[in-house]
């Protein structure tokens, strides 16, 4: 199957990253990860940076206008015969129909890899990674509740089209891989 543009979606702490950047490097595509560039503007002391921040700090999603504009931007910027590996993108309805949209427009095929996890492991899998649990349970359990607000409907509207693929993603990262590599090397 000749995919030139794949998405990593699903909760927080599912491994988007982590399979996202062993796309990126098992098949030279490039990665536009959506939590990072959100962190990298979080930095930055500009209005848009300190509005940024204070939402992400709250465990909140961008607007999905601001998140389209970013991948949007990394679609159209891409030369010809680029591939490309989105983590985190179509995160809510309308980012999702924009990006189905854009991929129409452009003549790009994609799919959509689905890493399904419990809220029980996410919150396992993100305690190991925060040192101040107990502030951190609390964002993680926002993020989870925004998650079932608005990217549930973003996985749905990528279902209904044909172009979702789930995983278990509480399987090993190895184990993961595989069922990627196995669709991609069709």
């Amino acid at each position: 199957m000749n995919v030139d543009t794949v998405v990593l979606i699903g909760k927080t702490g599912s491994g988007k990253g982590t399979q996202a950047k062993f796309i990126a490097e098992e098949f030279g595509y490039k990665l536009f990860s959506t939590g990072d560039n959100f962190r990298e503007l979080r930095l930055e002391n500009t209005p848009l940076g300190r509005r940024v921040k204070e939402d992400y700090d709250e465990g909140l999603l961008m607007p999905h206008w601001l998140a389209s504009f970013l991948f949007q931007k990394a679609l159209l910027g891409l030369k010809d015969g680029e591939s490309i590996v989105f983590e985190g993108t179509g995160r809510t309805l309308p980012e999702s129909q924009v990006f189905d949209e854009v991929c129409k427009w452009l003549r790009r095929n994609y799919v959509v890899f689905y890493l399904k996890v419990s809220d029980e492991e996410v919150i396992k899998r993100q305690q190991k990674r925060q040192r101040d649990s107990l502030d951190q349970i609390d964002k993680i359990k926002k993020r989870l509740e925004e998650y079932r607000l608005h990217t549930a409907l973003g996985v749905e509207f990528f279902r209904e089209k044909g172009k979702l693929i789930e995983i278990d993603g509480e399987q090993s990262p190895e184990d993961v891989q595989k069922e990627i590599l196995a669709y991609l090397e069709k």
